[in-house]
Protein backbone atom coordinates (compact mmCIF):
# COMPACT_ATOMS: atom_id res chain seq x y z
CA UNK A 1 0.00 0.00 0.00
CA UNK A 2 2.53 2.59 -1.13
CA UNK A 3 0.83 4.11 -4.17
CA UNK A 4 2.81 2.06 -6.69
CA UNK A 5 0.25 -0.73 -6.98
CA UNK A 6 -3.07 0.19 -8.56
CA UNK A 7 -6.04 -1.80 -9.80
CA UNK A 8 -8.77 -1.10 -12.30
CA UNK A 9 -11.96 -2.25 -10.63
CA UNK A 10 -15.13 -2.81 -12.62
CA UNK A 11 -18.82 -3.37 -11.94
CA UNK A 12 -18.40 -7.16 -11.86
CA UNK A 13 -15.50 -7.61 -9.45
CA UNK A 14 -16.46 -4.80 -7.08
CA UNK A 15 -20.28 -4.52 -7.13
CA UNK A 16 -21.67 -7.84 -8.41
CA UNK A 17 -19.31 -10.59 -7.25
CA UNK A 18 -19.81 -10.06 -3.49
CA UNK A 19 -23.47 -11.06 -3.91
CA UNK A 20 -22.93 -13.59 -6.69
CA UNK A 21 -20.19 -15.75 -5.16
CA UNK A 22 -20.71 -17.78 -2.02
CA UNK A 23 -17.07 -17.14 -1.11
CA UNK A 24 -14.60 -14.64 -2.54
CA UNK A 25 -10.85 -14.49 -1.85
CA UNK A 26 -11.21 -10.74 -1.37
CA UNK A 27 -13.56 -8.21 0.19
CA UNK A 28 -13.97 -5.10 -1.99
CA UNK A 29 -14.89 -2.91 0.96
CA UNK A 30 -12.13 -4.14 3.25
CA UNK A 31 -9.21 -4.84 0.91
CA UNK A 32 -9.29 -1.90 -1.50
CA UNK A 33 -9.39 1.88 -1.20
CA UNK A 34 -11.22 3.76 -3.98
CA UNK A 35 -9.30 6.50 -5.79
CA UNK A 36 -11.68 7.71 -8.50
CA UNK A 37 -14.36 6.56 -10.89
CA UNK A 38 -12.93 6.73 -14.41
CA UNK A 39 -15.97 6.28 -16.64
CA UNK A 40 -19.39 4.72 -17.11
CA UNK A 41 -20.59 2.96 -20.24
CA UNK A 42 -24.24 2.06 -20.87
CA UNK A 43 -25.48 -1.03 -22.67
CA UNK A 44 -27.74 -1.31 -25.68
CA UNK A 45 -30.99 -3.26 -25.61
CA UNK A 46 -30.87 -5.13 -28.89
CA UNK A 47 -33.41 -7.39 -30.62
CA UNK A 48 -33.30 -9.62 -33.67
CA UNK A 49 -34.87 -7.88 -36.70
CA UNK A 50 -37.35 -10.76 -37.06
CA UNK A 51 -39.02 -9.59 -33.86
CA UNK A 52 -41.99 -7.30 -34.69
CA UNK A 53 -40.97 -4.54 -32.25
CA UNK A 54 -39.46 -1.10 -32.88
CA UNK A 55 -39.26 0.22 -29.30
CA UNK A 56 -38.92 -0.84 -25.67
CA UNK A 57 -42.65 -0.24 -25.24
CA UNK A 58 -43.38 -2.53 -28.21
CA UNK A 59 -41.12 -5.18 -26.73
CA UNK A 60 -42.83 -5.09 -23.34
CA UNK A 61 -46.26 -5.46 -24.97
CA UNK A 62 -44.93 -8.32 -27.10
CA UNK A 63 -43.29 -10.12 -24.15
CA UNK A 64 -46.33 -9.72 -21.89
CA UNK A 65 -48.47 -11.41 -24.55
CA UNK A 66 -46.01 -14.34 -24.64
CA UNK A 67 -44.87 -14.99 -21.05
CA UNK A 68 -41.94 -17.40 -20.95
CA UNK A 69 -41.65 -17.55 -24.74
CA UNK A 70 -39.11 -14.78 -25.35
CA UNK A 71 -35.45 -15.75 -24.95
CA UNK A 72 -32.57 -13.47 -24.01
CA UNK A 73 -28.88 -14.15 -24.49
CA UNK A 74 -25.97 -13.54 -22.15
CA UNK A 75 -22.39 -14.69 -21.68
CA UNK A 76 -23.36 -16.77 -18.65
CA UNK A 77 -25.07 -16.83 -15.28
CA UNK A 78 -24.18 -13.77 -13.25
CA UNK A 79 -22.80 -11.85 -16.23
CA UNK A 80 -23.71 -8.21 -16.79
CA UNK A 81 -25.99 -9.19 -19.66
CA UNK A 82 -27.80 -11.75 -17.52
CA UNK A 83 -28.36 -9.50 -14.53
CA UNK A 84 -29.27 -6.46 -16.62
CA UNK A 85 -31.97 -8.51 -18.36
CA UNK A 86 -33.25 -9.80 -15.02
CA UNK A 87 -33.48 -6.26 -13.65
CA UNK A 88 -35.30 -5.17 -16.80
CA UNK A 89 -37.74 -8.09 -16.60
CA UNK A 90 -38.53 -7.40 -12.94
CA UNK A 91 -39.08 -3.67 -13.49
CA UNK A 92 -41.03 -4.10 -16.74
CA UNK A 93 -43.17 -6.96 -15.41
CA UNK A 94 -42.28 -9.46 -18.13
CA UNK A 95 -41.20 -13.11 -18.02
CA UNK A 96 -38.11 -13.84 -20.14
CA UNK A 97 -36.10 -17.04 -20.57
CA UNK A 98 -32.34 -16.91 -20.01
CA UNK A 99 -30.12 -18.59 -22.62
CA UNK A 100 -26.49 -18.45 -21.39
CA UNK A 101 -23.58 -18.74 -23.83
CA UNK A 102 -19.88 -19.27 -23.26
CA UNK A 103 -18.79 -16.44 -25.55
CA UNK A 104 -20.22 -13.19 -26.87
CA UNK A 105 -19.45 -14.34 -30.43
CA UNK A 106 -21.69 -17.38 -30.01
CA UNK A 107 -24.70 -15.47 -28.75
CA UNK A 108 -24.19 -12.77 -31.39
CA UNK A 109 -24.52 -15.45 -34.11
CA UNK A 110 -27.74 -16.80 -32.58
CA UNK A 111 -29.13 -13.29 -32.12
CA UNK A 112 -28.57 -12.50 -35.78
CA UNK A 113 -30.17 -15.80 -36.85
CA UNK A 114 -33.15 -15.25 -34.52
CA UNK A 115 -32.51 -18.23 -32.24
CA UNK A 116 -32.67 -15.78 -29.32
CA UNK A 117 -34.65 -12.57 -29.46
CA UNK A 118 -33.07 -9.98 -27.17
CA UNK A 119 -29.87 -9.14 -25.32
CA UNK A 120 -28.09 -6.29 -23.56
CA UNK A 121 -24.76 -5.57 -25.21
CA UNK A 122 -21.92 -3.10 -25.12
CA UNK A 123 -22.16 -0.31 -27.69
CA UNK A 124 -18.86 -1.08 -29.44
CA UNK A 125 -19.54 -4.79 -30.05
CA UNK A 126 -23.16 -4.27 -31.12
CA UNK A 127 -22.69 -1.35 -33.49
CA UNK A 128 -21.42 -3.26 -36.59
CA UNK A 129 -24.41 -5.66 -36.80
CA UNK A 130 -26.78 -2.79 -35.96
CA UNK A 131 -25.35 -0.63 -38.74
CA UNK A 132 -25.61 -3.52 -41.21
CA UNK A 133 -29.24 -4.15 -40.26
CA UNK A 134 -28.57 -7.58 -38.77
CA UNK A 135 -29.68 -6.40 -35.32
CA UNK A 136 -31.99 -3.64 -34.10
CA UNK A 137 -31.25 -1.39 -31.10
CA UNK A 138 -34.40 -0.32 -29.26
CA UNK A 139 -33.04 1.33 -26.12
CA UNK A 140 -29.97 2.36 -24.16
CA UNK A 141 -29.57 1.63 -20.45
CA UNK A 142 -27.91 4.84 -19.27
CA UNK A 143 -29.59 7.76 -17.54
CA UNK A 144 -29.35 9.81 -20.72
CA UNK A 145 -29.01 9.20 -24.43
CA UNK A 146 -25.59 8.49 -25.91
CA UNK A 147 -23.93 11.06 -28.20
CA UNK A 148 -22.96 8.10 -30.38
CA UNK A 149 -26.63 7.20 -30.95
CA UNK A 150 -28.62 10.34 -30.02
CA UNK A 151 -31.76 9.11 -31.78
CA UNK A 152 -31.96 6.06 -29.50
CA UNK A 153 -34.13 6.66 -26.38
CA UNK A 154 -33.18 5.39 -22.95
CA UNK A 155 -35.01 2.41 -21.49
CA UNK A 156 -36.21 4.69 -18.69
CA UNK A 157 -37.80 7.25 -21.00
CA UNK A 158 -39.37 4.40 -22.97
CA UNK A 159 -41.58 3.32 -20.10
CA UNK A 160 -39.40 1.54 -17.52
CA UNK A 161 -39.00 4.55 -15.25
CA UNK A 162 -35.85 4.62 -13.16
CA UNK A 163 -34.12 1.84 -15.08
CA UNK A 164 -30.40 2.59 -15.31
CA UNK A 165 -27.53 0.17 -15.79
CA UNK A 166 -23.97 1.04 -16.74
CA UNK A 167 -20.71 -0.78 -16.75
CA UNK A 168 -18.24 1.30 -14.78
CA UNK A 169 -14.48 1.42 -14.32
CA UNK A 170 -12.49 2.92 -11.49
CA UNK A 171 -9.06 3.01 -9.92
CA UNK A 172 -8.31 1.39 -6.55
CA UNK A 173 -5.28 0.97 -4.34
CA UNK A 174 -4.68 -1.54 -1.53
CA UNK A 175 -6.35 -0.68 1.77
CA UNK A 176 -3.97 1.11 4.07
CA UNK A 177 -2.45 3.32 1.39
CA UNK A 178 -1.79 6.69 3.07
CA UNK A 179 -4.47 9.31 2.51
CA UNK A 180 -1.96 11.80 1.09
CA UNK A 181 -0.97 9.31 -1.61
CA UNK A 182 -4.60 8.55 -2.45
CA UNK A 183 -5.27 12.29 -2.74
CA UNK A 184 -2.26 12.77 -5.03
CA UNK A 185 -3.30 9.87 -7.28
CA UNK A 186 -6.84 11.21 -7.41
CA UNK A 187 -5.71 14.69 -8.43
CA UNK A 188 -3.41 13.39 -11.18
CA UNK A 189 -5.88 10.90 -12.63
CA UNK A 190 -8.67 13.49 -12.68
CA UNK A 191 -6.30 15.93 -14.41
CA UNK A 192 -5.50 13.32 -17.07
CA UNK A 193 -9.18 12.53 -17.61
CA UNK A 194 -9.75 16.19 -18.49
CA UNK A 195 -7.22 16.05 -21.35
CA UNK A 196 -9.12 16.41 -24.66
CA UNK A 197 -7.53 13.35 -26.27
CA UNK A 198 -8.51 11.12 -23.33
CA UNK A 199 -12.10 12.34 -23.34
CA UNK A 200 -12.37 11.92 -27.10
CA UNK A 201 -11.01 8.37 -27.01
CA UNK A 202 -13.36 7.22 -24.26
CA UNK A 203 -16.34 9.02 -25.81
CA UNK A 204 -15.67 7.24 -29.11
CA UNK A 205 -16.34 3.97 -27.29
CA UNK A 206 -19.57 5.18 -25.74
CA UNK A 207 -18.12 5.96 -22.30
CA UNK A 208 -19.03 8.91 -20.11
CA UNK A 209 -16.10 10.37 -18.17
CA UNK A 210 -16.32 10.78 -14.43
CA UNK A 211 -13.32 11.70 -12.28
CA UNK A 212 -14.84 12.12 -8.81
CA UNK A 213 -13.39 12.18 -5.30
CA UNK A 214 -12.52 9.02 -3.34
CA UNK A 215 -15.42 9.74 -1.00
CA UNK A 216 -17.89 10.15 -3.86
CA UNK A 217 -16.62 6.97 -5.49
CA UNK A 218 -17.00 5.06 -2.22
CA UNK A 219 -20.62 6.21 -1.93
CA UNK A 220 -21.33 5.21 -5.52
CA UNK A 221 -19.88 1.73 -4.88
CA UNK A 222 -22.17 1.19 -1.88
CA UNK A 223 -25.20 2.13 -3.98
CA UNK A 224 -24.13 -0.20 -6.78
CA UNK A 225 -23.45 -3.11 -4.41
CA UNK A 226 -26.92 -2.76 -2.88
CA UNK A 227 -28.57 -2.60 -6.31
CA UNK A 228 -26.81 -5.66 -7.69
CA UNK A 229 -27.30 -7.69 -4.52
CA UNK A 230 -31.04 -7.23 -5.01
CA UNK A 231 -30.83 -8.24 -8.68
CA UNK A 232 -28.79 -11.35 -7.84
CA UNK A 233 -31.49 -12.37 -5.34
CA UNK A 234 -34.22 -11.82 -7.94
CA UNK A 235 -32.37 -13.81 -10.59
CA UNK A 236 -31.43 -16.69 -8.31
CA UNK A 237 -27.91 -16.63 -9.78
CA UNK A 238 -25.20 -18.09 -7.58
CA UNK A 239 -21.64 -19.22 -8.16
CA UNK A 240 -20.01 -21.57 -5.65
Amino acid sequence: PDGHTLMMGITANIAINPALYAKLPYDPSRDFAPVTLIAKAPYLMVVTPTLPVKSVHDFIVFAKSRPGQVNYASTGSGSAGHLTAELFASMAGVKLVHIPYKTSAAHMVDMISGQVQVMFSGIVSAQPPIQSGKLRAIGITGAQRSPLMPQLPTVSESGVRGFEVVGWYGVFVPAGTPHAIVAKLNAEIVRILKLPEVGERLASEGAELSGNTPEEFAGYIKTEQAKWAKVVRISGARVH
